[in-house]
């Protein structure tokens, strides 16, 4: 007894343990994807955020550089003739604008333009704006770069009225275009407060965002002292790496920072060359994993105490009740799978006494199942088997033409099939392609096979005609289908004496000829040649019971090439989903014109493989090839 209850405990803890253990990594997976998807939308919002803001001002730079441009050197920037129409954040946010000129490939600055309102009431010194470019002085590289905007983190501590003052401040450079200079040699930058920037980047309580450029520079941050160490170093971070190499508007990603794992979301301003990211730390993003560990495990132990508790009272009972467990376990070692155990223990025996049960049932069911899908399987395979002995391709050895066909099935019941035969010196040739795949196609295209096989053997008379081979085929189709299962189809009969090809068809694809001698350019020399359709309508075969169809005849001339094909091979599809298409098919075979026909089969396969890249296709591809060397009784008469 009490060895089995050191098991049955061991049980319950291993069970527990699992379940924990496999509940706890679910829901840090949940959890990672919530708080990257959170990041994300946090991400987007902050993103259309500082482009409104940027854009809005960048805007109104571009009325206002012109005119601080054209104006005098001594004009501020709160003058109303270079503020009119424009709106009152500039003269809050603007410092100061320079313009430099180029010379010898150096930029030099050639005037200046200060806030001194704004200087004053940032409690500035006037000449903090000098002091600026002394410390954090921009590089010739920057101000001769040839992007339309780039944005350069300024911020340093500038002298002020009582003490140093630490000043966020946001450089843009402009070329010449913003003054309508189209010249390289002019560069502008205008320095303003990343208070707006802030405040934006301060909104997510959980995650740290920031604004850093392509090449690797700190652009923005809420924190002034990042912004205040990084204006005059590199910015160290992993994320930085990934922004150089990633061609994506937005990314999610894992990063580590001194040791501690970050979640990290990317996403491209789209000004300039900046992007946005945001960083949580793990541990700050698991939390409350944390705490639901701890729940758990207080949990687990209560159970595990519980259950030691009621396995020590109901020992008794217990083992009664594992006999009959035993005892079951045996049954369904001898195949009964038939058990009803009857325990109402309430513990957890009585539980695996239902599991038991359930197990059961589920293999009895799956047992079931097994079977069926063996029965259909042998089903499938007698089928296929079926098929391809009814679908053998005919042997035609016959002077005055060739046929030459392809067929490529893309299951192990196909739904194509292709039939030819020749009476009364006339070459019919049949190509048809049932409706779906698998078992019904097979069905089909094993019931049309036999009746053109019982119209080629037991006809007496003359050769049926293309349209009359359709009616009979349609009715008897019809009869045994009763309408649930189709056939599209395209019968070509070619006179071997005359060169007279008839064609009717079955709601398939219109087969097409090729011409290699016929056309001519108005100086006498051969064009390219160029395949036509033969084009005509007729209702699908098993549609309805008394189809009427149509015939198209053109004479052939000897050399004259005809494709006959099923619809697996212009809807043949690419790894992208794209399908090739009939006009590629029909281009392909009229280049093809002048080739023998195995020549234009063994291209038109290659052309097919080439575009599919080796992806799986969806229909069978199935085409025949023929074409009139020379009237029958010539031949006749010239071998006599």
């Amino acid at each position: 007894k009490y060895k089995l209850l050191g098991v049955f405990l061991l049980v319950v803890v291993s069970g527990i343990s699992t379940f924990f253990f496999f509940t706890r990594k679910t829901f840090l997976q949940d959890k990672k994807l919530f708080v990257l998807d959170w990041s994300l939308t946090t991400l987007k919002a902050s993103t259309s955020e500082i482009k409104l803001e940027l854009k809005g001002r960048l805007d109104e730079l571009q009325v206002m550089l012109p005119r601080l441009f054209s104006a005098s050197e001594s004009t501020p920037i709160s003058d109303p003739k270079v503020t009119q129409g424009l709106s009152n954040r500039l003269g809050q946010e603007v410092l100061a604008v320079t313009f430099y000129q180029a010379t010898g490939g150096n930029y030099s600055p050639i005037r200046k333009h200060t806030n001194k309102k704004l200087l004053e009431s940032l409690g500035l010194k006037q000449d903090a704006l000098k002091e600026l470019d002394s410390v954090r002085p921009l590089s010739s590289a920057d101000l001769s770069a040839q992007s339309q905007l780039i944005l350069i983190n300024r911020s340093a501590k500038l002298l002020g009225e009582k003490s140093n003052k630490q000043l966020p401040v946001l450089t843009l450079i402009f070329n010449g275009n913003m003054v309508s200079d189209p010249s390289s040699d002019t560069a502008i930058a205008v320095d303003i407060t990343q208070d707006f920037l802030q405040k934006t980047l301060k909104q997510s309580e959980l995650a740290t965002l920031f604004l850093v450029s392509r090449k690797g520079d700190l652009v923005s941050h809420p924190d002034d002292d990042q912004l205040l160490t990084f204006s005059s170093k590199p910015f160290d971070h992993p994320v930085l790496k990934r922004i150089q190499t990633t061609s994506l508007p937005r990314e999610a990603l894992e990063i580590e920072i001194n040791n501690e794992a970050y979640l990290a979301n990317l996403a491209n301003t789209g000004i300039g060359d900046v992007y946005l990211v945001s960083q949580i730390k793990q541990s700050d993003a698991f939390r409350a994993l944390s705490v639901l560990t701890k729940q758990s495990f207080q949990i687990g132990l209560l159970i595990i105490s519980l259950a030691l508790i009621a396995s020590v009272v109901f020992s008794a009972k217990l083992t009664e009740n594992i006999k009959k467990l035993e005892s079951a376990a045996r049954e369904i070692g001898t195949g009964n799978f038939d058990l009803k155990m009857n325990i109402t223990s309430g513990d957890e025996v009585e539980k695996v006494a239902s599991a038991f049960e359930w197990m059961t049932g589920k293999i009895v069911s799956l047992l079931k199942e097994t079977a069926e899908k063996a029965r259909m399987e042998e089903e499938l395979a007698t089928a296929s088997l079926i098929q391809n002995t009814i679908l053998t391709p005919p042997q035609l050895q016959i002077d005055s033409t060739e046929v030459v066909p392809f067929y490529k099935s893309a299951s192990e019941c196909g739904g194509d099939l292709w039939d030819a035969f020749v009476k009364d010196n006339k070459l019919t040739v049949l190509l048809g392609d049932a409706t779906g795949h698998g078992a019904p196609a097979a069905i089909v295209t094993a019931v049309v096979k036999s009746c053109i096989a019982t119209l080629t053997e037991f006809h007496t008379g003359s050769a049926l005609t293309p349209t009359e081979m359709l009616t009979r085929i349609n009715e008897i189709v019809f009869q045994s289908c009763k309408g649930q299962l189709l056939m599209t189809m395209s019968v070509a009969q070619l006179d071997l004496d005359t060169g007279l090809l008839t064609i009717a068809n079955a709601g398939h694809e219109a087969p097409f000829y090729v011409r290699p001698n016929s056309n001519l350019n108005t100086d006498g020399k051969s064009a390219k040649p160029k395949a036509e359709a033969l084009f005509v309508r007729g209702e699908r075969l098993g549609f309805q019971a008394h189809s009427q169809y149509e015939s198209l005849t053109v004479q052939l001339e000897p050399g004259d090439t005809v494709l006959v094909y099923s619809d697996g091979i212009s809807e043949a599809n690419n790894p992208e989903g794209k399908i090739w298409g009939e006009r590629a098919l029909k281009n392909t075979f009229a280049a093809l014109a002048h080739e023998p026909l195995d020549t234009i089969k063994s291209s038109l396969v290659k052309a097919v493989d080439e575009f599919a890249q080796g992806a799986p296709q969806k229909d069978d591809i199935t085409f025949v090839l023929f074409g009139w060397k020379k009237a029958h009784s010539q031949l006749n008469s010239r071998a006599a």
